[in-house]
C-alpha cells in the first residue's frame, strides 16, 4: 500500500477531521487529498513524469504536504530543500538534483531566481505567493481552477518518492532517496511502537526542515491523526497550541524540554498541559539529569529514541510507560534489527562499544547519484550508521557519539557524551558540549562550552573541581568556556564545529 492510497481512504472516511494545522491555517483530509489532486495533474499536464526531480523552496507548512502528494500522485520525487542554505549551496544541490520544477514561496525564491537561467533542467517554476512574477506558475490559480480528480498512474512500492537531504555520515550534503515503501514503513516503525490513533492530535515545531515535516507526517495519516505545528521555539506558544488544541502527543528536542522545566511555576499554571498522554525527544540526546527533572515536575517520562536522516522512522525507542533503562535510548521495535558491529562489519557480544548498524523496511534506498558513498554505508542491507554504541545484555542501545567525534586523549578512548553527562549533573548547568581539541602532548584535549542556568555564575575553576570528583583524569576538560547558548542545527543538534572556531 502506499500513502496516496491511505490519503484517499483517509479523505473517504473523515473528510472534514483535521490533517493538520498551522495557527489559523487548518486543512481537512478531504481538502490535502483534493488539493495535492490538482498539483499533481497540473504537474501532470506540464510533463512531469516518472523519477523526475520537483525541489521545493518553502517553510514547514500545508504546502509542504499538499505539494509533496502532488508530487508523488504525478510519479516525480519530491526534493525539499532546507531554506537556511547559503545561495552556493542551493547552486550545488539544484545542479546535482537536476530537477524539472521548482515550487517556491518569497522571499526564497527571489534569493535564487537570478541564477534560475544557468539551471536548464528546470522547465517550469511554481510561486507560492499572492502576486506572482510572470513566466512563472500560481500555486493558488492551480488550486482554485485544477481538476481534484485522482490521477489515473498507478505506483508501487519501489517507486523513489522523497530525497531527503542529510550530510549522512561525512561530508557534505547527500540526498537519501527514501520509496514509497520506505514511508508506508512508519506503520509499524513509528505508528505501532507509539500507540498512534485517529484520536491522536500530535505537536511539533515549525523549526524543522521540510523533509523531516513530511516524514513526520506519514505514520500521522497513516494512524488518522491530526499535525500542529508551532511556529517558533518559543515554550510559552508550544505550551498555548498544546493548551488550544488539546495536543495528546508532542514531540520537540530536548532544549525545548529544559526551557519547559526551567519556567517558573506561576508562568506555567497558565497552560493545561492534562491532555497530553506522550512526550518524545529526538533530535538531540536527552541527558538522565532532564529526564529526571522533567519526570519529577510533569508525572511523565519523556520518550526517548534514536533515529537517522537516513531513515523514516526511530531505529530505537524507549518503553511507553517510562520503565526504560537510564542513560539508553531504548530498543529496536519489533519490525527492525539493530547490532554492534567492530572496525570489520563482525557482531559484537553485549555491552561492547562499536558502530550502530540497523536492517530495516525504513532505511534509505541509497544516495541520490552517490554510488561510492551508498556502498560505504549500505553493506548486505544493513546500514551502518557512524555512531558508536552498546547493546547490553537485554537489547538496551546506549549512545556513546559519532564515530568520529570519539577523541583520544593521551592513547585512552573518550566519549564526549559520558563528559556531558556528568557536567549535567552540576545544578548549575543548563546545557554544555564537549568537543576535541588539538593538543601537543596528548594529541587531543578536551573542550567544555557550557550554559549556566539563568542567573547562576559559573567559573572553569568550579567545573574543573567538580569533574575531577566524577570523572576519571584523561576525562576532566582542560579548557572551560561559557556561553549564554549553543549553536544548533534546525533539528535541534548542537553545530559543533562552531565550538572548534571559539
Amino acid at each position: 500500500m502506499t500513502l496516496e492510497e491511505v490519503l484517499r481512504e483517509k479523505a473517504k472516511e473523515q473528510p472534514h477531521k483535521m490533517a493538520f494545522v498551522l495557527e489559523e491555517r487548518r486543512v481537512s483530509y478531504l481538502e490535502l487529498e483534493e488539493n495535492s489532486n490538482k498539483i499533481a495533474n497540473q504537474l501532470i499536464k506540464l510533463g512531469v513524469e516518472k523519477g523526475d526531480r520537483v525541489v521545493f523552496l518553502l517553510p514547514s507548512s500545508p504546502e509542504v504536504i499538499i505539494n509533496y502528494f502532488g508530487v508523488t500522485k504525478a510519479g516525480g520525487i519530491a526534493a525539499p530543500l532546507d531554506t537556511r542554505l547559503k545561495l552556493e549551496d542551493l547552486d550545488s544541490l539544484l545542479k546535482e538534483c537536476q530537477p524539472k520544477v521548482l515550487i517556491a514561496e518569497e522571499p526564497f525564491l527571489e534569493k535564487i531566481a537570478p541564477n534560475l537561467p544557468k539551471f536548464s533542467s528546470i522547465k517550469y517554476v511554481i510561486e507560492v505567493s499572492p502576486m506572482v512574477t510572470p513566466p512563472f506558475l500560481s500555486y493558488w490559480d492551480i488550486l482554485s481552477t485544477g481538476s481534484a480528480q485522482s490521477p489515473e498512474l498507478r505506483l508501487n512500492q519501489e517507486d523513489i518518492v522523497l530525497l531527503r537531504y542529510t550530510s549522512g555520515t561525512t561530508g557534505r550534503a547527500k540526498a537519501a532517496m527514501l520509496s514509497q515503501q520506505n514511508m508506508f514503513s512508519t506503520r509499524s516503525l513509528w505508528v505501532e511502537p507509539t500507540k498512534l490513533t485517529s484520536e491522536d492530535t500530535c505537536i511539533t515545531l515549525g523549526a524543522i526542515t521540510p523533509s523531516w515535516l513530511i516524514v513526520f507526517v506519514a505514520p500521522n495519516l497513516i494512524a488518522g491523526s491530526t499535525v500542529v505545528l508551532v511556529p517558533s521555539l518559543a515554550v510559552s506558544q508550544l505550551l498555548q497550541t498544546i493548551t488550544r488544541e488539546t495536543g495528546s502527543v508532542v514531540f520537540v528536542f530536548p532544549f525545548v524540554y529544559q526551557e519547559t522545566v526551567n519556567m517558573p511555576e506561576e508562568e506555567l499554571k497558565k497552560y493545561d498541559l492534562s491532555s497530553v498522554r506522550l512526550y518524545l525527544g529526538g533530535g538531540a540526546p536527552l541527558s538522565q539529569a532532564l529526564a529526571n527533572q522533567f519526570k519529577q515536575r510533569f508525572g511523565l517520562s519523556i520518550i526517548d529514541g534514536y533515529g537517522v536522516g537516513e531513515s523514516v522512522a526511530w531505529l530505537t525507542i524507549q518503553p511507553l510507560d517510562g520503565t526504560g533503562k537510564p542513560g539508553s535510548v531504548g530498543k529496536s521495535p519489533a519490525a527492525s534489527e539493530l547490532r554492534i558491529v567492530d572496525e570489520l562489519g563482525n557482531p559484537l557480544p553485549p555491552n561492547q562499544v562499536g558502530e550502530i548498524t540497523v536492517r530495516n523496511t525504513g532505511v534509505m534506498k541509497g544516495y541520490y547519484n552517490r554510488p561510492q558513498a551508498t556502498a560505504e554505508v549500505l553493506r548486505e542491507d544493513w546500514f551502518y550508521t557512524g555512531d558508536l554504541g552498546k547493546l547490553d545484555e537485554d537489547g538496551y542501545l546506549f549512545i556513546l557519539g559519532r564515530k568520529k567525534e570519539m577523541l583520544v586523549v593521551g592513547g585512552q578512548n573518550v566519549f564526549p557524551v559520558d563528559i556531558e553527562e556528568a557536567i549535567l549533573t552540576h545544578p548549575k548547568v543548563a546545557e554544555v558540549a564537549v568537543i576535541g581539541i588539538p593538543n601537543k602532548v596528548t594529541g587531543e584535549a578536551i573542550r567544555a562550552v557550557i550554559v549556566p542556568k539563568k542567573g547562576e555564575v559559573l567559573t572553569p575553576q568550579e567545573i574543573e573541581n567538580f569533574c575531577r570528583g566524577c570523572l576519571v583524569e584523561h576525562e576532566v576538560p582542560k579548557e572551560i568556556i561559557f556561553r549564554d547558548s549553543l549553536l544548533r542545527t534546525p533539528k535541534g543538534t548542537i553545530r559543533r564545529e562552531e565550538l572548534q572556531r571559539l
